[in-house]
């Protein structure tokens, strides 16, 4: 049973090795949305059609939940994901003034947020 476990786990350290890479490689180039900012001003910024666009961003609501600061995707692939410090610990992000938890959440995830 401890074999078993012990070959379980080195299983799982790669699969998430492999998973991480590709992630990695997997990202897109991405935009940052600014005041203003709706799908049809992002596509442009990116030099693409509004078509395009939305393959690359396929959630439904994405242009009527669209927050400053938020990154969308310009080509394909996924939102970049952040990655830990060196020794696996999570990384740490001091508040400045002007701050809001929906800034922060998609500067360090690039996720949408809901109000």
């Amino acid at each position: 049973m401890a074999r078993t476990r012990s070959v379980n786990a080195v299983v799982l350290a790669f699969f998430f090795s492999w998973l991480a890479a590709l992630t990695a490689a997997a990202s897109c180039r991405t935009i940052t949305v600014v005041s203003g900012d709706g799908c049809a001003s992002l596509a442009s910024r990116c030099g693409i059609s509004g078509a395009t666009f939305t393959t690359y961003n396929p959630t439904p609501n994405l242009c009527s939940t669209l927050a400053v600061g938020q990154k969308v995707c310009c080509s394909a692939g996924g939102l970049p994901v952040p990655t830990q410090n060196a020794d696996g610990s999570c990384a740490s992000y001091t508040v400045v003034a002007g701050d809001t938890c929906t800034g922060i959440a998609c500067k360090w995830t690039g996720a949408e947020t809901q109000a």
